[in-house]
């Protein structure tokens, strides 16, 4: 069921437009997608309305600005925030948060259209692949802790070991969080998340390196839970990968 209002908002067609009613209209934002369907709201999650309203002009801009939005959002953004941190942070490591920003696109852009084409198994196809994704990452480590030849298993030693190039290990770790996520925060989610992701994994490690990442996660969970939520996830998350 669709609802049309009397005085329907004029269509969103650019990006920018979108990016800005994002972060700074919620509300309106919200408005505007549920006069196009009332199932939809400000997470943009679109695939899930689109027989009922898929011939709708406003429909149709709406998903093309989202789909550049997400695209180009984290590329552009850790160019510039990148640029920025340069700035204040020597060492920056450009190769491995471009590669990261690229490889998050290509996740994205691959779990969107999965949401598309599988829009009903889609959400628990990722919640696994994250819970997976969580396990290896963290579990890993420590196995090869207490027993040391499972390093060589490593993704890293495995690059080495056919003779790649190790800077392909960021982009596949970027593919990866990107499919895992699978845009199911939302789309404000997803950008905050996307520019965040590359531009904190492009800073020296150690405490900058986790004070970037709370940052990071505080920006992007900051767009759903509001902003003292956001600061506090960004302190304690800061803090503790940090340490």
């Amino acid at each position: 069921m669709t609802t049309t209002p009397t005085n329907p908002a004029p269509a969103i067609r650019s990006p920018f437009k979108l990016l800005y009613w994002l972060f700074f209209r919620g509300l309106a934002l919200r408005r505007y997608a549920q006069s196009i369907h009332e199932d939809l709201d400000e997470d943009l999650n679109v695939w899930g309305v689109r027989a009922a309203v898929g011939d709708d002009p406003r429909f149709r801009a709406l998903c093309r600005a989202r789909s550049i939005l997400l695209w180009c959002a984290p590329l552009g953004g850790t160019l510039v925030f990148g640029g920025i941190a340069t700035m204040f942070l020597p060492g920056f490591g450009w190769m491995r948060a471009l590669l990261l920003a690229l490889g998050l696109t290509l996740g994205t852009a691959l779990s969107d259209w999965l949401c598309w084409r599988f829009p009903d198994r889609a959400p628990s196809l990722f919640s696994r692949f994250l819970w997976l994704l969580g396990i290896i990452a963290i579990g890993g480590p420590i196995l090869a802790r207490f027993y040391p030849p499972l390093g060589q298993l490593a993704p890293q030693a495995i690059l080495e070991q056919v003779g790649l190039p190790s800077e392909i290990y960021w982009l596949a770790v970027g593919v990866a969080v990107g499919v895992a996520l699978g845009v199911a925060g939302g789309v404000a989610f997803g950008v905050a998340f996307g520019v965040a992701f590359g531009v904190a994994f492009g800073v020296a490690g150690g405490v900058a390196l986790g004070v970037a990442f709370g940052v990071a996660g505080g920006v992007a969970f900051g767009v759903a839970g509001g902003v003292a939520f956001g600061v506090a996830f960004g302190v304690a998350g800061g803090v503790a990968f940090g340490v």
